[in-house]
């Protein structure tokens, strides 16, 4: 592990504060979803799912606070890390030539997985609520295929930027 890391303030650019103005927003709906439908749901409520998308296994509707729990837990843990870059793990040595360019790419990464995620778990309980009330039938696996790409992708995307950074 490298010690001795350069101590730096990261500013947010405009995409970062977009960024930051969708999370927000996904995580009221997040929180707010559950809320809302809570006194329309049935006892129980679907919280798990085969392949195909049919429920399998049932939980009381209290359970539907999972979900936004994991979120409101995941969301602020990634907000409070991203203040501390310097003590993130990274590909290349951190300089001080470098290190605003390596931090500043880890931040983002963090903040655009931290909106990602948190939109995932929205679909999630979104998914869950309307299959609770009969509005539809089964989950289907699209978003999850589609959020597991786009994660992936994201990550693999600023890998190669931190990598490329580094050479310069």
């Amino acid at each position: 592990m490298q010690t001795g890391k350069p101590k730096l303030k990261i500013q947010k650019d405009a995409w970062d504060k977009r960024i930051e103005f969708l999370s927000w927003a996904s995580l009221l709906i997040l929180v707010a979803l559950p809320l809302y439908f809570y006194n329309q749901l049935p006892d129980e409520i679907p919280m798990h799912f085969d392949i195909n998308g049919n429920p399998d296994r049932y939980d009381g509707k209290g359970s539907l606070f999972i979900i936004p729990g994991i979120g409101v837990a995941m969301f602020f843990f990634l907000n409070m890390i991203n203040k501390y870059p310097h003590t993130f793990n990274y590909l290349t040595k951190i300089t001080e030539d470098n290190a605003r360019a390596q931090y500043t790419n880890a931040t983002k990464i963090n903040r655009w997985l931290k909106f990602v995620i948190t939109l995932m778990l929205v679909v999630i309980t979104a998914g869950v609520i309307m299959i609770a009330i009969g509005k539809t039938k089964n989950h289907s696996i699209a978003p999850a295929i589609f959020f597991t790409f786009i994660i992936l992708a994201s990550v693999g995307y600023y890998t190669v930027k931190s990598t490329k950074l580094s050479t310069r």
